[in-house]
């Protein structure tokens, strides 16, 4: 039968003639059919990221709080640089801390390159991209009831369309307080 969402379907409040209302914890499942659109799409044309070798590293040096460059400054560098930290807390050989820790900062260059894909390799790329997606998706108890994919290539990309039919639990547990449903009578 029909139901909306947020409709109350089991509870764990019951009315006895004898003692009046009681309360207790529901246990239930609701299974729907559910249906779910997956849409996935793979450049045949993309940029790669590709580190030039080029490091630039910044150290400071700080004493309590007071912090003391080890470095010379650089300039702005610019926004092909991923930024990697590093914090150090100095110690005595004992392992006794010491006030003071080392911040390295280390910046690598990179840049992009334009590659090109075959096909072959964007619909691999694009069936491992549906399975995770599937994966996340299904969970205990969930029966799959259809599966249609369909998958079509053009000049720029790889597009794979799948249609999930789905035997589901879409039961949410909503807890409550009793003592607040005494305070509302």
């Amino acid at each position: 039968q029909n139901v909306r969402k947020g409709e109350l379907l089991v509870s764990g409040i019951y009315d006895s003639n004898v003692l009046g209302y009681g309360y207790m914890r529901p246990q239930g499942a609701v299974y729907a059919r559910t249906v779910h659109n997956i849409n996935i799409e793979i450049p045949l044309k993309y940029q790669k990221k590709i580190y030039t070798g080029e490091e630039i590293e910044k150290k400071t040096l700080f004493f309590f709080s007071k912090p003391i460059k080890l470095y010379r400054n650089t300039g702005f560098l610019g926004t092909t640089y991923d930024t990697i930290y590093k914090i150090e807390q100095l110690c005595f050989p004992d392992g006794t801390r010491l006030p003071l820790k080392c911040h390295t900062t280390t910046y690598l260059s990179y840049k992009y390159e334009s590659l090109k894909r075959s096909p072959e390799q964007a619909i691999d790329i694009a069936y491992s991209e549906l399975d995770a997606q599937i994966s996340e998706i299904i969970n205990d108890g969930t029966t799959i009831l259809k599966k249609e994919v369909v998958g079509t290539v053009n000049d720029n990309s790889y597009i794979l369309t799948c249609t999930l039919t789905l035997l589901e639990d879409i039961a949410e547990t909503v807890e409550f307080e009793v003592s607040e449903l005494m305070e509302d009578k």
